[in-house]
């Protein structure tokens, strides 16, 4: 075979790669962060690979994290890519959880942003879809996006989610085939669990135990399938760069 065949052959075989595993051809890792974290050093995690971050903003109608302020101004100087998440509080409404997300946020400026917003679904009664979907449906609305909804890959046998997979609201799960042993940020390939009624997962959180620089050493880590192209058609924004205000001091006092 002529090298110029040879060459032909292999760009193929990379273009048919690319059709056939969209998710493994461009994909990030990165960490998720809460309050026990505080002010981290964001470009220390950048430095060492990192490419973005999802922070609690909130728990039920109750609770704000009082270091979310800092640590999206952290990512933002270091061009860190910006999720956000509220942990549901099931025995208030969904009404009331999603509006005092809303508010927080708002607050924060990071209403188109570039900021994915995400449901944290790990109440007792997981099966609830209803609730769930109820919180997705206010929040896309209020920030004209579709949020993301995590769950484990446990909690997602546990109800009927066709309705929510079929709203458009997507997938990050978490399961750690490697238990609670230390991890780093790295890539860990694909979704080892079903993800149905999800035809995939956007996201994976692999560990709850990962060190990373400038963070910690119990860290939730991640995998996002997806570049910062994809990362902005989540978060449906026109543009790949944290854009938000936030203030280096924390909001409010801690609980």
């Amino acid at each position: 075979m002529s090298k110029h065949r040879r060459l032909y052959s292999l760009l193929a075989a990379m273009a048919a790669l690319m059709m056939i595993a969209p998710g493994m051809a461009s994909a990030d890792v990165g960490f998720d962060a809460a309050s026990y974290q505080g002010c981290y050093d964001a470009q220390a995690a950048s430095d060492n690979g990192a490419r973005y971050s999802f922070i609690k903003l909130t728990q039920g109608d109750w609770y704000k994290n009082p270091y979310a302020s800092c640590q999206f101004a952290a990512n933002k100087s270091a061009g860190l890519r910006d999720g956000a998440y509220g942990f549901a509080d099931t025995s208030e409404s969904a009404r009331a959880n999603a509006d005092y997300f809303d508010a927080y946020a708002s607050s924060l400026g990071l209403i188109n942003a570039g900021v994915i917003p995400v449901l944290d679904w790990e109440p007792s009664d997981a099966g609830n879809t209803t609730w769930a979907k109820q919180w997705l449906d206010i929040v896309s609305a209020y920030w004209g996006t579709k949020p993301l909804i995590y769950m484990s890959a446990n909690t997602l046998t546990l109800g009927n989610w066709t309705a929510v997979a079929n709203a458009d609201y997507g997938l990050w799960v978490a399961g750690y085939p490697k238990g609670y042993a230390g991890e780093t940020l790295r890539n860990p390939g694909s979704v080892p669990y079903s993800s149905s009624p999800w035809a995939f997962a956007a996201a994976w959180q692999y560990s709850s135990t990962g060190y990373v620089f400038g963070v910690g050493s119990a860290v939730d880590v991640d995998w996002f399938y997806g570049d910062a192209a994809t990362w902005a058609k989540y978060a449906n924004s026109p543009v790949s760069t944290v854009t938000h205000t936030a203030t280096a001091k924390p909001t409010t006092s801690a609980p």
